[in-house]
This record gives C-alpha cells, sequence and structure tokens, in this order.
C-alpha cells in the first residue's frame, strides 16, 4: 500500500545513511558511569529505581538527562557539584529519554514462546513525505512511543503481541515490501539518532501470541 512505501523508504533511507560504517548504539557516558556504579554496589540500575532516587533528593521531574545523571552520580558518591539551570528539553529528547526507559525496563524480561531469529532493521516517521500511519491504522506520529514492528503478515499474522531482544514488547501491526519471510522485521524507532543507532541488527523474536 501507498502509505506503507513512505515508512518502509525510511528504513531503506537509514541503511543507505549508514552505508560505510558500523553502526553503534552511543549512549551518554553519564548514563552508563551511574547505572555502573550503581550495578558496582550491587543496587538495581533500572531507570525506575534511578528515577526513585532522584526523587530522594529532590532532582525532578527526573527525565535521565545528562545534567540530572552528573548530579545524582555525585551526591551518591558524596562528591555533589552545582549544575548550571538544564536548558528547556525539546519532544525529540523527551521521546528519545522515553524510548531509551522502555527499552530498559525490558532488559531482565524473559518471554514465553516460539523463538526465531531475524534482521531487524529501524526505521521512524519522522522523515519528510512520511504519513506515519502503518498498515493497521496506527498513527505513529500521534503515538510515537507506541512499540510496533513491521512483519511479512503470511509468517507473524497481524496483530500478534511479540517480543524482541533489545527492544521490548510490541505488535505486529506494520508490513513492508522489502519484508518477505520469517528472517526480517522493521522495528519502529521515534526518534531518527536512535533509529540510525539502531541501524540493522540479528536479534531473537519470540511470539507471544
Amino acid at each position: 500500500m501507498n502509505v506503507r512505501k513512505t515508512i518502509s523508504a525510511c528504513a531503506v533511507a537509514l541503511t543507505v545513511l549508514m552505508s560505510g560504517h558500523v553502526a553503534s548504539a552511543a549512549t551518554l557516558d553519564t548514563e552508563n558511569s551511574i547505572v555502573d556504579y550503581l550495578s558496582s554496589k550491587g543496587e538495581d540500575s533500572s531507570f525506575a529505581h534511578r528515577q526513585q532516587l532522584a526523587t530522594n533528593y529532590n532532582i525532578t521531574p527526573y527525565t535521565g538527562s545528562a545534567e540530572q545523571n552528573i548530579k545524582l552520580l555525585g551526591i551518591l558518591r558524596g562528591t555533589s557539584v552545582n549544575l548550571p539551570q538544564e536548558s528547556t528539553t525539546t519532544n525529540s529528547q523527551v521521546q528519545r529519554t522515553q524510548y531509551l526507559a522502555q527499552t530498559q525496563s525490558q532488559t531482565s524480561y524473559q518471554p514465553q514462546g516460539r523463538t526465531i531469529t531475524v534482521t531487524a532493521t529501524a526505521y521512524t516517521a519522522q522523515c519528510s513525505g512520511c504519513s506515519g500511519v502503518t498498515a493497521t491504522g496506527i498513527d505513529l506520529k500521534a503515538n510515537p512511543n507506541q512499540k510496533v514492528i513491521a512483519v511479512d503478515p503470511n509468517v507473524i499474522p497481524l496483530g500478534s503481541r511479540v517480543y524482541v531482544e533489545g527492544y521490548g514488547e510490541a505488535i505486529a501491526a506494520d508490513t513492508g515490501g522489502a519484508i518477505k519471510g520469517a528472517d526480517r522485521i522493521d522495528v519502529f524507532i521515534p526518534d531518527k539518532q536512535e533509529a540510525l543507532n539502531w541501524g540493522v541488527r540479528t536479534v531473537k523474536l519470540t511470539i507471544l501470541n
């Protein structure tokens, strides 16, 4: 369908942009530092736990920004520093934080169901000419935090709940001309930079129902 073609073109464009170099998931050093610090202490390093710690020290509203993580890590280490007031957070930054938090909360989840290995390419609705509406009618621009994958419906029926390694639980709600057979999917990521960071990966996919 024409709608999906515009979205699928984003995945192709992202792949072209990454040709000639290896894409890696770029995360903030401050984020890694606080996660590593909590892990070294045998504490929960999840976003939810860090959010609670931040609240305890009046770092609110906690969004996981670099400034907040530096301040929280300083407090926990007993080396707190005064930082300049954070700049206004953009919608793109909020979407990225929410995406990372959702993905991180899924890391310890052990899905039950039939598991297959697939090649997963990231795509985004934030591109010129993209309608952002999936084959099943989900408006991804209006619902940027919706976890959606594009599949071959002859292999994975549309509407199926799935779990994608490194991405989390999602709905098979989209299709694409380049997706044929059981070994290829696209994963929707709202932020363009995070989609580029994901790139193309080989992951395990579990069909939950």
